[in-house]
């Protein structure tokens, strides 16, 4: 009985409390196995089961609510149906100081039900956000093809309160018929920002963008974005300092996989390196590839720009690059006299495919500077020198 009414201790809730674990090596010291299991909370101590069909996300909640480090284990994590712009997580809550450990075969799913955007994760003013491993979304409600676009977002990061955030680590993200793994917005402030963000490998599979980045969001470093069957990879305007790497295979798009622009009313943008590749273009291409364009036209700003490309588009007939200014959100080119700046635009690469041009609509007030590296299959439109000083001598970096 003596030893049965210590076992009987030992299994209780406080049992924890009365066991001890010390650690091999040097200056390992001894811990209660409660401090050691604080350490890694997960969603299945608050009755998660992760077999993608019980609906976790109260558990994922509670986790959360109980640590800022949560570990998921391998399983399918149900979110379960969302809608009307919905958040099934908010961790804004948390402040500072999150942290998410993601281990091979964790994956979070959900079921957007309305013609809207939701998301899996929001963090409004959450510095030092780190995600150890490669947290893996799939949203069985996505339709890209939806106006607006329906379906989530792995991350959305955003500034709707006066916050000055960043500091944050993704290792890796992986969507599959999403929105976006990553989606940064808010309010148009040059004072409160988002930014700092550093990611290591964005995997956009079926999903509409790869990253959008939506008047916030700088000093912004992606490794690469591997995307596939997308719609745009890297969609950006109103920020600064972005380097990132870009991928694409069958893109699903007619123009702008990578698009860099100004929204009308935004913030400038400024400080846009991209590295771009495409591969097994399906769909014809018309606008182009790349698009450094103006939405709407007020007086804005596009600046410091470096585009290096290495395009294979044998079915479209689209230039590699185009710059251009709209006349308003969805709305058509336009050759009028604007006082829109787009300046020291660094440009090279190849182009394969049947226009190797890189062309100019909009006839700009505030002269650019073209910074020509040209290439094999490449050349500029007789349109570019009356728009911007050429420097064909421009080598990139």
């Amino acid at each position: 009985m003596r030893d049965l009414s210590r076992r009987q201790i030992l299994a209780a809730a406080t049992g924890a409390t009365l066991l001890g674990t010390i650690q091999p090596g040097v200056g390992a010291v001894a811990r209660t196995l409660q401090d050691k299991g604080i350490e890694g909370v997960t969603p299945k101590d608050y009755g998660a089961a992760a077999d993608g069909v019980t609906v976790d996300v109260v558990a994922i909640r509670k986790a959360f609510a109980a640590s800022k480090t949560v570990r998921f284990s391998q399983g399918t994590y149900n979110f379960g149906d969302i809608g009307a712009n919905g958040v099934l997580v908010d961790l804004t809550a948390l402040g500072p100081g999150i942290t998410m450990i993601v281990d091979a075969g964790a994956e979070f799913l959900c079921n957007t039900t309305d013609n809207t955007l939701t998301a899996f994760f929001l963090l409004e003013s959450n510095s030092h956000f780190t995600v150890k491993g490669t947290a893996s979304f799939r949203d069985t409600g996505y339709n890209g093809l939806s106006t607006p676009i329906r379906g989530a977002v792995g991350f959305l990061l955003t500034n709707h309160t006066a916050h000055n955030w960043g500091d944050v680590n993704i290792e890796a993200i992986h969507g599959h018929r999403i929105v976006a793994p990553l989606l940064i917005n808010g309010t148009v402030s040059a004072a409160d920002r988002v930014r700092d963000i550093v990611v290591g490998h964005i995997v956009a599979d079926d999903c509409y963008y790869g990253f959008n980045a939506q008047n916030q969001g700088d000093r912004v470093g992606i490794g690469k974005i591997s995307a596939y069957r997308c719609y745009r990879p890297y969609f950006v305007y109103g920020v600064t300092a972005h380097e990132v790497e870009v991928v694409n295979r069958a893109p699903r798009s007619n123009s702008g996989a990578v698009n860099i622009s100004r929204s009308d009313g935004g913030l400038p943008t400024r400080g846009i390196r991209v590295r771009y590749s495409e591969r097994e273009n399906v769909v014809l291409t018309t606008t182009a590839h790349v698009l450094i364009n103006h939405i709407g036209p007020s007086l804005g700003e596009i600046s410091g720009i470096h585009v290096t490309y290495d395009i294979e588009d044998l079915a479209g007939a689209a230039p590699p690059v185009k710059i251009v200014t709209y006349t308003a959100p969805g709305g058509v080119e336009t050759n009028a006299l604007l006082a829109n700046v787009v300046d020291d635009v660094h440009i090279s690469g190849k182009c394969v495919g049947r226009n190797g041009a890189v062309t100019c609509t909009a006839n700009y007030t505030a002269k650019g500077r073209l910074h020509w590296g040209g290439g094999p299959g490449s050349s500029y439109d007789g349109t570019i020198p009356k728009q911007f000083r050429i420097d064909d001598n421009y080598a990139p970096a």
